[in-house]
């Protein structure tokens, strides 16, 4: 009786910077990519998301700053708001 031999499929290498490389495995490589690249990109949104909320409060910190100036000024305590007390 004859043994059956195993189907072996054939598939092409493909020489990548010195290296043989099947097709899966490049598609493999290539699909990681993209994915990095989307991830890099959204990455970057919320990057610029983030400095935006960042400026917004940086102002509204300058706005309460300068309220508080005032405040503490029309109290009649006439030193400055940011002054270290004399212990210091």
């Amino acid at each position: 009786m004859d043994k059956l031999r195993p189907l072996v499929l054939w598939r092409p290498l493909i020489l990548v910077r010195g290296v043989f490389m099947s097709e899966d495995a490049i598609m493999d490589l290539q699909s990681k990519i993209a994915y990095q690249e989307d991830n890099i990109q959204e990455l970057g949104m919320v990057i610029i998301a983030m400095q935006k909320q960042i400026d917004g409060l940086e102002i509204c910190c300058k706005e309460l700053r300068d309220r508080m100036r005032e405040v503490s000024g029309s109290l009649g305590g006439g030193s400055d708001f940011d002054e270290k007390p004399p212990h210091y």
